[in-house]
């Protein structure tokens, strides 16, 4: 038996596979003084003031993912550098708990 490989743009076209919309977005000011995400797992996009894509990534702890980020420096210096100088940037978060979905989902999101 072959197998034959699929790509996302397949399963999207064939209505096996979906994008899903943004659930939440909170500015970066705000999470730092104490607004949370309501779910715990998901893919999560940071946003300049302009609104263009900074960087996807993905998280089974979204907010202590993005404290990490924001002030611990963990993972992209480059993104961290970015918020701290500059403030007006806001995260958004698809809601996801499957992780098989989550590495599909931001895969197609960089791409």
């Amino acid at each position: 038996m072959v197998l034959k490989m699929i790509t996302i743009d397949e399963l999207l076209n064939n209505n096996l596979l979906y994008v899903p919309s943004i659930n939440e977005s909170i500015l970066i000011t705000d999470f730092i003084a104490g607004t949370k995400f309501s779910c715990n797992s998901g893919i999560y996009i940071y946003y300049n003031a302009f609104g263009d894509c900074l960087y996807v990534g993905k998280s089974i702890m979204l907010n202590k993912r993005m404290l990490e980020h924001i002030t611990y420096n963990r993972g992209n210096s480059d993104l961290h550098k970015y918020i701290k100088n500059n403030a007006k940037c806001y995260i958004s978060v698809i809601f996801i708990s499957d992780k098989t979905h989550l590495d599909i989902y931001e895969t197609y999101l960089i791409h």
